[in-house]
């Protein structure tokens, strides 16, 4: 995946979960990742779902978790990053 503006949004995630130990609001992802519309929030969610990035389960609060292929991802972009 090379696409920055998914990769910002799940790193916000990542972050998010590690620092606070639990799933990130919508409106913490954004203020991390620099979205102010939750509807772009929201559709790069989608697209990371997708992707298999995250995983999450709709309809319910705080329940995004990054999977094994997201951590993959988040390594390959810092190493490039590098």
């Amino acid at each position: 995946m090379t696409n920055p503006n998914l990769i910002a949004v799940l790193a916000a995630v990542d972050r998010l979960i590690r620092e606070h130990g639990y799933s990130p609001s919508v409106r913490e992802i954004g203020e991390l990742a620099g979205y102010t519309s939750s509807s772009m929030i929201y559709d790069r969610i989608t697209a990371l779902y997708e992707a298999d990035c995250i995983t999450y389960m709709p309809m319910q609060t705080r329940t995004i978790r990054v999977t094994s292929k997201g951590k993959r991802v988040l390594k390959e972009a810092e190493i490039h990053a590098n």
